[in-house]
């Protein structure tokens, strides 16, 4: 595999190791014409998501890695795991091979990814399925995840990512009986919020103090592309008047974060929020 622009990848001695691993140009894509997958742009995606930190350079690369939903032998062998996966996590990745096919019994799967190549096997159980649970620890951005048996390959695309961040939360304000705060965040720029548009979700909790019962409010919203923003949510507490914990979720389409903003007491009279619970 050609790699380009060595010089300008801030890697260290240990990720220039993995580069020599290649991509699985062997593969037999019968799903996609060679002309339409353009397979010469792959190693240079793969290069960007190892080593661009914080880069926009290769914006137009990494948009068309993600466009190939798959690369793939037909459906006797299919590998499924998350689009998205946090840096640094470990995240299991399936293969399906033919059920009904003996053969597909008890068969060694090999799994690779782009950081690393050939990470190991796996032997098909009697449901002919096989399982990896793997790791980016130096990807940042796209990556690449393939499995092969004998002849039969199929690859994934995976964006590597940060978890969304909560940068502020104002100290929650009781009105006419409800919480309300606003929520500032902070997106990675490979989430899935940014990737594929989708939408920001924000949730208000409220642990009342007496039954350790909860109860939260959602809002969901496009953040137009945008990777900071601020919202502002209210939540009504579940059993009126009482001491209730503040807690805030920020949600990227895949991912939360959260945290504890506080306590309030909200005036007015106590109900059990259900007719069985009991103060604790």
């Amino acid at each position: 595999m050609k790699m380009k622009n060595l010089a300008a990848l801030p890697l260290a001695l240990a990720s220039l190791s993995v580069m020599s691993q290649e991509l699985p140009y062997d593969c037999s894509y019968s799903s996609y014409e060679s002309t339409q997958l353009e397979l010469h742009a792959l190693p240079d995606a793969i290069d960007a998501g190892w080593g661009y930190y914080g880069s926009q350079s290769w914006t137009s690369l990494g948009s068309f890695l993600w466009s190939l939903t798959s690369l793939t032998t037909g459906d006797s062998f299919k590998l499924s795991g998350p689009s998205y996966v946090l840096k640094g996590n470990s995240y299991r990745f399936k293969v399906d091979l033919d059920f009904l096919d003996l053969n597909d019994k008890l068969r060694d799967v090999s799994f690779y990814n782009s950081e690393n190549g050939l990470l190991g096997n796996d032997r098909t159980n009697w449901d002919s399925n096989a399982y990896f649970n793997m790791d980016f620890s130096y990807t940042y951005g796209a990556a690449l995840v393939w499995a092969r048996s004998s002849s039969r390959c199929q690859a994934i695309p995976v964006m590597v990512q940060n978890a969304p961040k909560i940068t502020y939360a104002t100290t929650p304000s009781i009105t006419g009986g409800k919480v309300s705060t606003k929520v500032s965040f902070e997106l990675d720029q490979y989430s899935k919020a940014m990737v594929s548009n989708s939408d920001v979700r924000v949730t208000l909790t409220l642990k009342d103090e007496l039954y350790l019962t909860s109860k939260s409010t959602s809002v969901s919203f496009s953040n137009g592309g945008m990777l900071r923003g601020s919202k502002t949510i209210t939540a009504t507490p579940h059993r009126g008047g009482g001491i209730y914990q503040v807690k805030v979720t920020i949600n990227d389409g895949t991912y939360s974060t959260s945290r504890n903003i506080g306590w309030v007491r909200v005036p007015g009279d106590t109900t059990p929020p259900c007719p069985q619970c009991k103060p604790l």
